[in-house]
C-alpha cells in the first residue's frame, strides 16, 4: 500500500499473559484455539500508553505452518514476507476502523500483513492449506472498505 505510517511495534505474549497497561505498542496474545489441527489464533491489543484497546481476534500464519502453533519472532515492527494474519470476524475490522486514527490502523494492518487489507498478500497465500483450511472459519472478505 502507498500509505506511509510510522511503525508500530508489536509484542508476542504467551497465552493468559495481560498486555502491560501503559506501555506504547501492539500486542498479540498467544490463544489455545486449536481451528482444524492448525494453531494460528491470537488476540491483538493496542496501547497508547494511556490505556489498552482490546481489538479481537485473529489469525497468522506463514507459508510453512504445519499442524503446530506458528512460530512468529518474539517483536517486530513488520511481520516478514512469509507471513499472513486475517480477522476472524468482521467486529475486528470493525474495532480497528472506529477506534483507531487511519495512521494507527494502517500501521496494524500493514505490520501484521492482513489478508483482507492488502490483496496481493491474499492471493499469495490463498492456495495455501492454512488458508484453505486453517483459516476458513475467518469469513472476512479481501479488502474491507474503511
Amino acid at each position: 500500500m502507498a500509505t506511509y505510517c510510522v511503525p508500530v511495534h508489536f509484542t508476542v505474549l504467551p497465552a493468559g499473559q495481560q498486555p502491560p497497561n501503559f506501555k506504547l505498542g501492539a500486542y498479540l496474545v498467544s490463544d489455545g484455539w486449536n481451528d482444524l489441527g492448525f494453531k494460528t489464533s491470537f488476540r491483538l491489543w493496542r496501547s497508547d500508553g494511556v490505556g489498552q484497546i482490546k481489538i479481537g481476534f485473529f489469525k497468522v500464519a506463514s507459508v510453512d505452518t504445519g499442524r503446530e502453533r506458528v512460530k512468529l519472532p518474539p517483536s517486530f515492527e513488520k511481520l516478514p514476507d512469509r507471513y499472513v494474519s486475517l480477522g476472524t470476524d468482521d467486529s475486528y475490522y470493525a474495532t480497528l476502523r472506529d477506534a483507531l486514527s487511519d495512521e494507527t490502523r494502517t500501521s496494524l494492518l500493514e505490520g501484521l500483513r492482513d489478508a483482507a487489507y492488502d490483496l496481493a498478500i491474499f492471493e499469495r497465500f490463498a492456495k495455501t492449506a492454512v488458508m484453505r483450511e486453517g483459516c476458513s472459519s475467518s469469513p472476512v472478505s479481501p479488502m474491507i472498505r474503511w
